[in-house]
C-alpha cells in the first residue's frame, strides 16, 4: 500500500512571523504580486509594506471577494502587466485560493499568509472555485502545494472570534476562542491555529474529504446562507454527516457539545435558514451529491434523499438540545 503525504514547502508559525515575509519573497522571486483581502490591506499591510519593499519589489492588489474564474483571470492578467514572478496571498480562504490559482496559471511560486485560522486553504493544493455570486462551482486540483506558508499568530489573535484534528479542537478550542476574544496569543491559540491551518490541511490533502465539505458546497446554493463562513457551513455539514454515517449517540453528543461551546451552528437557523423549505434543502442535497463530489467517499448510501434526511435530522437534534 502506497501512502502519499503532501506538504507546503516551508511552514513558519509564531508571533511576529510576518517579519519573515520579505526574506521569503526575496528568496523566491524579484517582484511579488501581493493579493490582499480588503481588511488586511487596509489595516495590516501599511506598517509592513516599507520593510517588505526593501527586500523585494511588491505590487499590491485587492482581492475582489469571490474566487471565481473572472477574478482569477483578472489577477493573472495583472501579474503579467506588473512583471511579477511570485504571488503572495494575504487574507482569508477565498483570497488564498485565488492566489494559488493565479500562481498556477503563471507557473510561479506562491506564498500564503492567512489572516484567519478557520481554513486549511493556505496549506493545500486545491482552489475552490465559485460563481461570481458565491455559489460553489468546482474544486480545482493544482499540481503542487504553496512554496511557503507564514502564519503569524499575533495576526490570528486579532481576527474575529468566529473560527475554530479533533483532539486539539476539543481540548483547546474553548480556551483558544477566549484568547482570540481577548486578542491574546496563548499556547491554546497556537495549538488551534496549527490544527486548523497545518494539520487539517495535511489531513485532507493526504486522506481526502467527505460529506461535510460536500454539504458546504450544497449550502452555497441558498443565498440566505451566503453571509456565513465556509467553516460554519462545514461545521453543520459535519453534524449532518454524523447522522448520515450512523455514528454512536455518545459521539454525536460530543460533537454537538463542542460546537455549542464555541458558538458554531448546530441548527439550520444558525446558518440563516430558519423556515427553509424541503424544496430548498433538496436542492442542497442534490448539489452535495453531484458527480465528483467528496460526498461519495462516505462508506454508506449517499443519494439526495438520504442526505436530505441527514440534514433534517441534524437540525432537529440541534433544536431539541436547545
Amino acid at each position: 500500500m502506497l501512502t502519499i503525504t503532501l506538504f507546503p514547502g516551508r511552514y513558519i508559525q509564531g508571533q511576529g512571523a510576518l517579519s519573515r515575509l520579505g526574506g521569503e519573497c526575496a528568496r523566491l522571486g524579484r517582484k511579488a504580486l501581493l493579493i490582499a483581502s480588503p481588511h488586511p490591506r487596509q489595516h495590516l499591510l501599511p506598517p509592513l509594506l516599507p520593510a517588505l519593499q526593501e527586500q523585494c519589489q511588491v505590487a499590491v492588489e485587492s482581492f475582489g471577494r469571490e474566487c471565481c474564474d473572472s477574478e482569477i483571470q483578472r489577477l493573472f492578467k495583472l501579474l503579467g502587466e506588473t512583471g511579477a514572478d511570485l504571488v503572495v496571498g494575504l487574507g482569508g480562504g477565498k483570497t488564498l485560493d485565488a492566489a494559488k490559482a493565479v500562481a498556477h496559471l503563471a507557473q510561479v511560486p506562491a506564498i500564503m499568509v492567512p489572516t484567519i485560522a478557520s481554513t486549511d486553504a493556505p496549506c493545500s493544493s486545491v482552489a475552490v472555485i465559485y460563481t461570481p455570486q458565491g455559489t460553489f462551482q468546482r474544486a480545482e486540483y493544482l499540481p503542487r502545494n504553496p512554496e511557503v506558508l507564514i502564519v503569524d499568530t499575533q495576526v490570528m489573535a486579532q481576527a474575529p472570534a468566529r473560527r475554530l484534528c479533533w483532539d486539539t479542537l476539543r481540548d483547546y478550542g474553548a480556551l483558544a476562542l477566549a484568547s482570540c476574544s481577548a486578542r491574546a496569543v496563548t499556547p491554546a491559540l497556537e495549538r488551534v491555529v496549527e490544527a486548523n491551518t497545518l494539520l487539517s490541511g495535511l489531513g485532507f490533502e493526504s486522506a481526502g474529504l467527505a460529506s461535510a465539505h460536500s454539504l458546504h458546497n450544497g449550502l452555497t446554493a441558498l443565498p440566505q446562507a451566503k453571509a456565513y463562513y465556509h467553516g460554519e457551513k462545514v461545521a453543520f455539514g459535519t453534524l449532518a454527516s454524523l447522522f448520515l454515517t450512523d455514528k454512536p449517540p455518545a459521539v454525536v453528543d460530543q460533537v454537538y457539545d463542542f460546537c455549542q461551546s464555541v458558538g458554531l451552528p448546530t441548527t439550520l437557523a444558525g446558518l440563516g435558514l430558519e423556515g427553509v423549505t424541503d424544496q430548498d434543502l433538496r436542492q442542497v442535497a442534490e448539489k452535495a451529491c453531484a458527480p465528483g463530489e467528496s460526498m461519495h467517499n462516505e462508506p454508506c448510501e449517499t443519494s439526495p434523499a438520504v442526505v436530505l434526511d441527514a440534514i433534517k435530522a441534524a437540525d432537529a437534534w440541534g433544536r431539541a438540545r436547545k
